[in-house]
């Protein structure tokens, strides 16, 4: 529009049609025959006052479509989502910050339930009514010859709204619960020290406790862990035409932390045990994550 104000908008049509006709394990028939058609608009203002500082605005429409195990699994439809954002830049020449607000609202979100199917491929179902809702910034600075530091951090709502779930064969209104593998705080920086030829990076992960299915189960929970990496690079030939050969080392997880990043969880309805009641139970499995270990490798360029 001007030196301060831009506009953007741009629009996509996405056309699917899948036509599957076969076996899985069983053998059981498997056949899909569907088709969709969406319509994804998107729309944003920059407002930039000045060279180091800008504002901005969006709005986006998105759907996305089942894969193959989702029809496996059930009877899935496309999910929906409206996107909301809301950011600034700041940038000179020794550091910068970006944030950034965000409310995404989803209509029938495709969401691990925490189960695995019988060839261990995550299962997905449809949420209904959910939303993700946070802040994300991350920032960089130079602060002294040599040195340079860089730090994201995220913090986030991700719920399932007016869930319902059947335990024990009765249907119970959960309220809004937790959505699965969605920690509500996710942290990360990179403390670098760099010459011509080589440098050495301190970098530190932090991951809040999040849930592996969407009941809010104490048992799916996964604790939130800190882990620390080492990583170590260099230029060990660089002369005048000849091939160039790099070294990097990586060691990981420095302080031997004992931490699980992932797992599953599910549920099933024992109706034998006791002829006259049915109990939900639960059952959970944990990924443990490797201790202290190190990764080297060369690259020769030409």
């Amino acid at each position: 529009m001007n030196d301060n104000w831009n506009l953007y908008a741009d629009a996509q049509v996405r056309w699917i049609d899948y036509s599957v006709a076969g076996e899985v394990a069983g053998p059981d028939v498997f056949t899909v025959n569907d088709a969709h058609t969406f319509f994804n608009p998107k729309a944003g203002v920059v407002y930039q006052p000045n060279p180091a500082h800008q504002l901005y605005a969006s709005y986006a429409k998105a759907h996305k479509e089942p894969n193959r195990t989702d029809y496996e699994n059930g009877n899935p439809v496309p999910e929906e989502l409206n996107d909301f954002e809301l950011g600034w830049r700041w940038k000179t020449e020794a550091a910068y910050v970006n944030a950034n607000l965000y409310y995404m609202d989803y209509k029938n979100q495709l969401v691990l339930t925490g189960a695995l199917d019988d060839v261990g491929a995550p299962i997905r179902q449809n949420s209904g009514d959910s939303f993700r809702r946070g802040i994300e910034i991350d920032a960089g600075w130079a602060f002294a010859p040599h040195w340079n530091w860089q730090a994201n951090v995220s913090w986030s709502k991700n719920r399932n709204k007016d869930k319902y779930f059947e335990r024990d064969g009765a249907l119970q209104a959960l309220g809004d619960t937790h959505l699965s593998y969605s920690p509500s705080l996710i942290a990360s920086d990179q403390l670098t020290y760099a010459r011509d030829r080589w440098s050495i990076s301190l970098v530190s992960k932090f991951v809040g406790e999040q849930y592996m299915g969407n009941i809010d189960a104490e048992l799916s929970k996964l604790d939130s862990y800190t882990i620390q990496d080492i990583q170590f690079q260099a230029v060990i030939l660089n002369n005048e035409n000849a091939p160039r050969l790099d070294v990097n080392i990586h060691v990981y997880n420095v302080f031997d932390e004992v931490f699980s990043s992932n797992g599953y969880f599910y549920t099933y309805d024992d109706d034998w045990s006791s002829p006259s009641a049915i109990t939900t139970i639960e059952g959970v499995g944990y990924y443990p994550q490797a201790g202290r270990h190190v990764m080297a490798g060369l690259t020769l360029r030409f």
